[in-house]
């Protein structure tokens, strides 16, 4: 009986790694899954430890910088990506250790005498299981052409803006019902009204 016994119980131990292998290879296809996904954005996206060290990383991160996933690992990301030895001014990420709550924000990465580059930067916490803030999920995307383009909008704007107040003909503009939306200074004068009557 003792035999039968022991061979029930290693039956049970065989079903169990069975069902504890097919768990792992379905985690295991999950992470792969998860990874590829990852991969495939276009945001940079890093796992940072609170000196900044990278954890682990997407590979957009990795290509923006012509290196391998593996050699930005245990590198800050500071200077990996900006050749810097202190944490980037404006940093999310860093806020979000402080804070332990989501932090969002556009920082600017200056390169030499230039402007530099702007980011999106959002930075999502983890918290251990004593709720400290542990790791810090790094998400970036370059945005410095759609702020070059809101700065030369506003830029053309404001020259717009200054051509009709400066003409020497009266200018007006109006909406679809015909109401005022701005006239300039020539059009007061020719009509003897001021800015707020009209």
């Amino acid at each position: 009986m003792a035999a039968s016994t022991t061979y029930k119980e290693l039956e049970l131990r065989v079903k169990k790694l069975e069902t504890g292998y097919a768990r792992f290879q379905v985690i295991a296809e999950d992470a792969e899954i998860r990874q590829k996904m990852l991969n495939s954005v276009t945001e940079l996206i890093l796992w940072v430890d609170k000196e900044m060290k990278i954890l682990w990383s997407n590979q957009p991160a990795a290509d923006l910088i012509d290196k391998t996933v593996e050699e930005l690992v245990g590198q800050t990301c500071f200077n990996a990506f900006t050749n810097s030895t202190e944490i980037c001014q404006g940093c999310m990420c860093q806020t979000a250790f402080s804070t332990g709550r989501p932090e969002q924000g556009i920082i600017q990465i200056p390169h030499g005498n230039e402007e530099g580059t702007f980011w999106f930067h959002l930075g999502i916490p983890h918290k251990d299981e004593n709720d400290l803030v542990s790791r810090v999920a790094c998400i970036t995307n370059n945005v410095t052409e759609k702020i070059t383009f809101e700065k030369e909008l506003q830029e053309n704007e404001s020259w717009f803006r200054k051509l009709f107040e400066s003409a020497p003909l009266g200018y007006q503009s109006l909406d679809e019902h015909g109401n005022f939306i701005g006239v300039n200074q020539a059009w007061l004068d020719t009509f003897g009204y001021s800015q707020e009557e009209v």
